[in-house]
């Protein structure tokens, strides 16, 4: 009984939730951690856009990660990506375990409360998602352009920045997504040199960085 008991999960399925924006070579990397290690890997991403925070809707969203890889029936739409009721709606709450990938920042947000705790503590003895979400910290991924970290903000200055002119910039943008694509380029420079200059123009302790025309992408 015990046994029959602790084990009616049939399937654990890694979930991978974010704003992306935009989506860059670091989270592609987790994801495909997690591919190694779980059947089904699910990105959970809003469709809210708008401002330089928030310049990619949706289905540009799935668009720009479909073309660095990502599969399309893995990227899917959750106004709350931390809780992706449409995506659990196709699984059975009982049997069903729920892997939620999260970067060190997000992981603290959400085991406040009683329904995520760690899945390295827990794993032995999982159950559905109807009684708990399962944190997994996502290891640190690093990509490094100019000897720099990409990041967010670092892709986000990379392709904004008023010290490039586009032809630098597309080279950035080819390295850091594996593809070049006219609209989405545009989309990005546009966003983030309007967000740039909403922090105020000069971006002070992120300059130096940038200096070095001669970058280098490890």
């Amino acid at each position: 009984v015990y046994c029959e008991e602790e084990n009616n999960i049939e399937k654990i399925i890694a979930i991978y939730p974010g704003r992306f924006q935009p989506f860059g070579p670091h989270h592609e990397k987790t994801y495909k951690f997690l591919m190694k290690r779980f059947d089904n890997v699910y990105i959970a991403t809003s469709n809210k856009s708008g401002g330089s925070r928030h310049p990619m809707n949706f289905s540009q969203k799935k668009k720009h990660m479909q073309k660095m890889g990502i599969p399309s029936s893995a990227i899917v739409q959750e106004s709350q990506p931390d809780i992706p009721k449409g995506l659990l709606r196709k699984f059975d709450a009982d049997t069903t375990a729920a892997v939620f990938a999260v970067g060190k920042k997000d992981e603290g947000r959400l085991s406040g409360g009683k329904y995520f705790i760690p899945y390295s503590k827990n794993y032995m003895r999982l159950k559905g998602f109807k009684e708990h979400g399962y944190t997994l910290k996502a290891p640190h991924v690093s990509v490094k352009v100019g000897g720099h970290e990409i990041n967010g903000t670092t892709m986000r200055k990379l392709l904004g920045s008023e010290k490039y002119d586009l032809g630098i910039k597309k080279k950035f943008f080819k390295k850091m997504f594996g593809y070049f694509d006219q609209k989405t380029f545009d989309l990005f420079v546009d966003s983030f040199e309007e967000g740039i200059i909403l922090e105020g123009g000069a971006y002070g302790h992120m300059a130096h960085p940038f200096d070095d025309y001669a970058l280098t992408f490890g």
